[in-house]
């Protein structure tokens, strides 16, 4: 009787109810939600885009961006670039004999470099003057949500790509062979991609990314990434055991760190719920932009908002991820009155047009894709045995003109970035809104 019970528990949860997910849509559009995306078993079973989303509608991710930095730490071991715990010195000779010599790779992943920040959420700093920030804390002991550690990781893969684009490479190497395309990535001041929060997508390619996670970046059995890299994508540090290689992770942390430490500051997805997937990782951004996975349920969700600029200049609703998950959870045509009656003021758990779409709208289906011709002449082919290594800088036919120099990286005070500008708040939404000055790193370039 108990193995009966186990697997009728085990269907629940693979498949809830259709209804469920339409009173988790209406919640996600209560909160200024365009978008909703379900995933269950490699299917999609779920759609829906309020308040005027669309299917085709792609969308800044904002710092859901950093969860795409392991996956390119991933392939790059894969390719023979780079070990997580190598020294960032190794790459740039001009940290060697200054207290930054000894950060890894990995401490600059897990934002535990201990590097102060340079510039802010809405100016990142550039490259070199990331590869500037002075030395604050010891390497490991301290965890800041910062811009400076991903720009430093764009550096870095720049500099062992002989000067291409790390974003491009993110297409060409991670992204392309599962047949996934991306639009634009937001460049900065030096025409390099932002690595911390510059990418833009649809629910639907978002959601499909979250497959390839799901499937562990595998395609047809065979590993597109490092394994073992992988993994470590997942495994939180001792400061902060719920913060991986540029993913949150679902675990309890200490509640005085956490009310010191944004975003968990305004999140609660790591105050422990039985509502959560006790395996939940998450990609999460500025707006309550979400990426959500569980392999214990074999599940992707995705749901993007409005009000990136909003929220960045500190006007945030009070978005809930375990009161979305009760609503993934509640019984068909049931919504806790808890979370009902606490909604924002002038929303409604109605709120927006109900745009559900029919299950398995679109195919999510991971398949191998043939290399995509580029427009240029490329130096070098990426390599097509994943599990080789890299005999050539791998071709992502995008390069990035403003190249780091050593030259450049004295770390004299007479170089220190001046201080970041405030930028007028009507500019901020053109900022994270912007579009047209992106680079293309899908098929249109």
């Amino acid at each position: 009787m108990r193995w009966v019970v186990s697997v009728i528990i085990l269907a629940f949860w693979a498949a809830p109810a259709l209804a469920d997910y339409e009173a988790a849509a209406r919640y996600s559009a209560a909160y200024r939600g365009i978008s909703m995306v379900v995933l269950v078993d490699g299917q999609a079973v779920f759609e829906n885009y309020p308040n005027g989303g669309s299917a085709t509608q792609r969308n800044p991710l904002s710092s859901g961006t950093r969860s795409f930095m392991g996956l390119i730490a991933a392939a790059a071991v894969q390719d023979g670039l780079l070990d997580l715990d190598e020294p960032v010195s190794q790459t740039f000779p001009a940290w060697v004999g200054t207290p930054r010599e000894n950060i890894t790779v990995r401490q600059l992943l897990n934002l535990t470099s201990g590097l102060t920040p340079v510039g802010n959420s809405l100016r990142p700093p550039t490259y070199a003057a990331a590869l500037r920030a002075r030395y604050g804390e010891t390497p490991g002991e301290t965890f800041n949500y910062d811009e400076t550690p991903y720009q430093i990781f764009g550096a870095l893969i720049a500099r062992k790509l002989e000067g291409h684009s790390p974003a491009a490479y993110f297409y060409e190497r991670v992204l392309q062979p599962f047949g996934i395309e991306m639009g634009r990535w937001r460049r900065g001041s030096d025409d390099s991609p932002i690595m911390s929060q510059g990418a833009r997508l649809s629910a639907r390619e978002w959601a499909v990314i979250g497959q390839l996670i799901l499937d562990r970046g595998q395609l047809n059995g065979e590993p597109m990434l490092s394994p073992e890299a992988f993994e470590e994508m997942f495994q939180g540090s001792t400061v902060n055991p719920a913060y991986g290689l540029g993913i949150w992770l679902a675990r309890p942390v200490d509640p005085t760190f956490a009310a010191a430490t944004p975003p968990l500051s305004s999140t609660d997805f790591w105050q422990g719920s039985d509502a959560l997937p006790s395996d939940l990782v998450l990609a999460a951004g500025a707006g309550d932009q979400r990426l959500y996975i569980s392999w214990e349920r074999n599940m992707v969700v995705v749901r993007q908002a409005e009000g990136i600029g909003a929220a960045l200049r500190g006007d945030r609703l009070s978005w809930s991820d375990v009161d979305f998950w009760r609503m993934l959870n509640a019984p068909t045509g049931e919504a806790p009155s808890d979370i009902t009656s606490q909604l924002p003021a002038g929303l409604a758990l109605n709120a927006g047009q109900n745009t559900s779409q029919p299950r398995r709208t679109f195919t999510p289906t991971l398949q191998a894709q043939p290399p995509r011709q580029p427009r240029a002449t490329p130096a070098a082919p990426i390599p097509q045995n994943p599990n080789a290594m890299a005999t050539e800088i791998p071709d992502v036919f995008r390069q990035t003109p403003n190249a780091v120099d050593d030259a450049t990286l004295d770390m004299g005070p007479s170089l220190e970035e001046p201080p970041a500008e405030d930028v007028p708040a009507e500019e901020e939404d053109a900022v994270v809104e912007e579009d047209e000055e992106g680079e293309f790193i899908g098929p249109s370039f």
